[in-house]
């Protein structure tokens, strides 16, 4: 069937097959338009989805946001920055500008909180544990453990395991299972633990450990209380301050050092002793029980004195108050009284005040005739049997 046309001043007939052909490849060149002119750009709505959009220049969105899976670009911001063409990875630096920041309150996690930059909370309540490059809060409370490879810092810090980081520092109090850090352990309030491991300063107003305390250098302004063993290495000038008492837990149950590590100089005010004599420690030939009056002579530095002699030495002390020559070794060593008050072994009768001498087999007589370098020492006591032991003063003519 042939159809009239009229089309640039020529007016002819078509078949309607030719026709129906050619609506036909225009609809196809529409479908899979290659180029779209600039003028006809603005009037694009919608295209529906593309499989794949080539452009030379930017694409922007009044509106939205461009999409692609995987990437997101907000009001055509893009997220990430520094990436190379064809990367596949990338770090924090370059999505840092858009990371949420949360200055909030953690409350009552049950799981881990972990990140290798910081962790800020106004307060964190965790039933397990917190790691960061530094922890900051008001209040950190944890059945897990706190670690940082930064600092840590908050109020107050409470953890039933370990607190570990450069620097611990509490405006309040610090309770942990254990402290192990390079840095300080810092609290304006108690510090509480079942171990300290620190290389820096112990500082706290309160401070008990359990267990093994090691530190350079402890400030207490309150009370310590260790039942464990403290190692403090201090850089040679304060490894232990404190502005009050230190006080065993038990008296006359510890000592200050031992036998074999003892201090090098003690300085002080003055000293207060339980016991009366001043001692000094040597050889005897054999062992003599306290109160035996020695003189110089036998086969090593001193024996059981004879009657009379001029050489008496001392008398053999139990517990001086204060004992020199302490590290002597031998396989005898006495110590002798050289100054106090002391038992000493006698044969009577005897007045309180009398000038004693040898009587001798190591007992003491009374002699006010006494010549010098006879004298033991002076009775403080009345003794009228025939041997026995009674208090004397050491090296008082």
């Amino acid at each position: 069937m042939p159809v009239p046309y009229t089309f640039a001043n020529q007016i002819g007939n078509i078949a309607l097959s030719e026709l129906d052909a050619n609506f036909s490849n225009v609809k196809a060149a529409a479908d899979t338009a290659t180029t779209v002119t600039a003028s006809a750009q603005p009037a694009i709505t919608s295209v529906g989805q593309l499989t794949s959009l080539g452009v030379l220049g930017n694409i922007s969105s009044l509106i939205g946001g461009v999409y692609a899976p995987g990437f997101y670009y907000p009001n055509g911001v893009s997220i990430l920055t520094g990436i190379s063409s064809g990367s596949s990875s990338y770090g924090n630096s370059n999505v840092a500008a858009y990371l949420a920041v949360y200055n909030g309150g953690l409350d009552n996690l049950a799981g881990n909180v972990t990140t290798s930059g910081a962790v800020n909370a106004s307060s964190g309540y965790f039933s397990s544990s917190i790691q960061g490059g530094s922890v900051f809060g008001t209040i950190l409370t944890t059945t897990g453990f706190v670690s940082a490879t930064g600092n840590i810092t908050g109020g107050n810090l409470i953890s039933n395991n370990a607190i570990s980081g450069t620097t611990v520092r509490a405006f309040g109090n610090i309770t942990a299972g254990n402290f192990e850090t390079a840095g300080n352990v810092i609290a304006t309030q108690g510090v509480r633990a079942a171990a300290f491991l620190t290389s820096g300063a112990i500082q706290g107003s309160d401070i008990y450990s359990t267990g093994l305390l090691r530190g350079a250098s402890l400030t207490v302004s309150s009370s310590a209380n260790f039942t464990g063993l403290a190692t403090l290495n201090g850089d040679g000038a304060n490894a232990v301050i404190h502005t009050g008492n230190i006080l065993p837990a038990l008296a006359n149950a510890y000592n200050l050092g031992s036998s074999s590590q003892y201090y090098s100089t003690i300085y002080g005010t003055s000293t207060r002793a339980q016991y009366a004599d001043l001692a000094e420690n040597y050889l005897a030939d054999k062992n003599y029980p306290a109160g035996t009056v020695m003189m110089i002579g036998g086969s090593q530095e001193v024996t059981a004195a004879t009657a009379g002699t001029k050489k008496v030495a001392g008398i053999v002390s139990e517990n001086p108050a204060h004992l020199m020559n302490s590290k002597l070794n031998g396989d005898n060593v006495v110590a002798l009284a050289l100054q106090g008050r002391v038992p000493c072994l006698v044969t009577g009768p005897i007045s309180k005040g009398d000038l004693l001498i040898s009587a001798g087999d190591g007992y003491a007589c009374s002699n006010n005739q006494a010549e010098a370098g006879q004298i033991i020492g002076k009775s403080l006591e009345d003794f009228s049997g025939k041997t026995g032991t009674i208090e004397v003063i050491v090296g008082r003519a």
